[in-house]
């Protein structure tokens, strides 16, 4: 925290106009930051009770295999286990496209503050002379 705020400090000195960039960009992130938590939480629920079912699935037959295999019904609980299994990756997957979501924001969010200023900025005249041809490309 100490570093950022010096950091931001040092550029702003050079350049004024990186301070309301820097802000921001600050702002910006902190929305998508409290965004992302909130939406980790949530799936990190989510998950815990779609693993659950699974868990308790697993647990129940590893007790029963005896009865499981002399009822014959190995496929029935096999059959159980994948559909328990896909519904609890489900959560797993969500929160993989919540973690690119947030990388992929952060990214654009990045370049974009970045972008503006470089392509606004005054463009520098490497001729002494503008209106002589040799002296720029002599």
């Amino acid at each position: 925290g100490v570093i950022l705020v010096m950091i931001i400090g040092i550029i702003s000195s050079g350049a004024p106009y990186a301070t309301v960039i820097a802000l921001f960009s600050a702002i910006t992130f902190y929305f998508v930051q409290h965004f992302y938590l909130r939406a980790c939480r949530q799936m990190r629920r989510l998950d815990l009770k779609a693993t659950a079912p699974l868990l308790t699935h697993i647990v129940e037959t590893s007790k029963g295999v005896a009865h499981v295999r002399a009822f014959s019904w190995q496929a029935d609980f096999l059959w159980q286990f994948y559909g328990l299994l896909d519904y609890s990756q489900k959560p797993r997957y969500y929160m993989l496209v919540i973690k690119q979501w947030v990388v992929f924001m952060m990214e654009y969010i990045g370049l974009y503050h970045c972008r503006d200023p470089c392509l606004s900025r005054p463009r520098i005249s490497w001729c002494a002379a503008p209106h002589s041809y040799w002296s720029c490309h002599g």
